[in-house]
Order: C-alpha cells, then structure tokens, then sequence
C-alpha cells in the first residue's frame, strides 16, 4: 500500500474539528503559521505532538512551526494555542507500515520564488512542502509534479501544502513555489518515510472441520484493519458467517458461530473467503 493523504483541513484560528477518518497508526502533520509582529511566536501543540521544526523570517514578520503525531485512539479536536489569528493546514497521511517524519528542511526567501531545501528521498517516500507567504498574495505556479492539499488565505499571509509520493529515489528533491507578486516566503520540505509492514491478510489456521449448530476457529495475521465482530465476515457462495469473539492481536483468533448451511454433509473442496473491510 503506498503512502496517501487520506483527509486535509485548515484553519484560521489554529484549532481543527475532529477528524472523520483518521486510523490508529495514521500520520497527523500540521504546519503552523502568522504574520506577527513578535519575533518569535509561542505556539502550544496539544499532547502527543512533537514540533519537527521552526523557522522565524529573518526579514519579514512571518513563521512556520510543524507538528507531527501518530493517530491512536483519537477523539475530538486539535487547538495549537499561539496567535489568535494565523494560518493552518493539517494532512492525515497513512500507508501500511510505521510512519515516520524523518527530516524538516525550512528556507525562506525574499522574492517571486520560495524553494525548499534539498531532501534525500528514497523511492516511495512523500515529499509534504508547506509554503508561507508575507502578503496574502495568491499562487502563480505551483511546484512541479506535487499534488495540491491544502491552501488557506489568513488577514495578511497564504498557507499552502502540497505533497508527492516518489516512484524513484531522489537525492536532491526540493520543491518551488512562485508567487503572483514578489513577496517574504518561507517554505519547508517534510520527509515522511514508511518501515515495511505486514505483507497482507493471511489465514495462519483453521478447525479441521466445520460443522452446522456448532463453532469454527481459525487465527489470522497481517490485518491493516483489526478484525472484530462488526466488520469481518466468512463467505462461500450463499453462506456468510460473523465471528462470535475475536481474541489476541496479530495474529488474531476468530470463533464463528455456525448455523445452518447449504452445502452437502461432508463436502469438501469448498473455498471460504475471510474479508475484513476498513
């Protein structure tokens, strides 16, 4: 499974609803930025996120802060206290395998173009640039073979986000960003990396036999979604069958409760499919 952005939002205030459709081992990214007066800006992250960098224009009155959490047991919203007014863009990023932020790179410039520093990106890494500017002023060319996140216009500055998962290893991958005027910029390139998972579902065993009015077993491993009794089924052709109980974790014991069916007594050489849907 390659790594996808599964859902994006944005926000003036710094504070996010809930998310609809965030997973246990999911990837949480949000940059943070305003055009303050103050030289450095205080933000305060709600628990279990960790600041991956931060950059404050040398120049101009803008700064970028970015954030990363992994999704577990998530409930409610995101507030990252600061200024009472800036700009916010989150990601949800998942893949089948452990999820890493690896590297921040920030530049910032002083003209038409903002371009991110340089990243070492092996094939199937996501390259995430986030890009800010001084003035409000709106995209003239985005960067060059990224897909387009998320964009929000605050009082006085843009934030924007884009990403791109790479087929081939790159040394050197940076990202720019034109403006339609000239304008103070920042911008960072965010590395997201992924350790290999499981290979897939797989049925590790199974009862010898399986018999009307009576439970059959079987243990599973490899799940990305973890099987329970509401979205996991056993099929073959007009008989589907729901686990009773699920038991352990990966690899996972299921007890099917089984009633009547319409193959032969003794029958063989039917195939049972086991479908866990996400």
């Amino acid at each position: 499974m390659a790594l996808s952005v599964i859902e994006t939002q944005n926000s003036t205030n710094l504070t996010f609803p809930a998310l609809s459709s965030v997973q246990d081992g999911d990837l949480i990214l949000v940059t943070v930025g305003d055009d303050s007066q103050a030289p450095v800006i205080a933000y305060n992250p709600p628990a279990g996120f960790t600041e991956l960098g931060y950059l404050n224009h040398s120049l101009a009155t803008i700064d970028q802060a970015t954030y990363v959490k992994t999704a577990s047991s998530e409930s409610g919203g995101y507030s990252f206290q600061g200024p009472t007014v800036g700009n916010a863009t989150l990601l949800v990023i998942r893949g089948a395998g452990t999820l890493t932020a690896a590297s921040f790179t920030p530049l910032e410039a002083n003209a038409t173009t903002t371009t991110t520093n340089q990243v070492n990106a092996s094939s199937g890494d996501m390259v995430v640039a986030s890009f800010i500017n001084d003035g409000a002023v709106t995209v003239a060319t985005p960067p060059t073979g990224m897909t387009l996140a998320e964009t929000h216009t605050g009082p006085s500055s843009l934030a924007v986000a884009y990403y791109e998962v790479l087929a081939s290893a790159d040394a050197t991958y940076d990202a720019s960003i034109t403006w339609s005027a000239s304008e103070q910029g920042i911008g960072s390139a965010i590395l997201i990396s992924e350790a290999s998972g499981p290979a897939g579902l797989t049925i590790d065993s199974t009862d010898s036999t399986m018999q009307r009015v009576s439970n059959f077993g079987l243990t599973c491993s490899g799940a990305t979604t973890a099987p329970t009794t509401g979205n996991t089924t056993l099929t073959n052709g007009n008989d589907t069958l729901t686990p009773a109980s699920v038991t352990g974790s990966d690899p996972y014991t299921l007890t099917f409760a089984v009633g009547d069916l319409t193959k032969q007594v003794d029958a063989t050489g039917y195939d049972w499919t086991l479908k866990i849907t996400p």
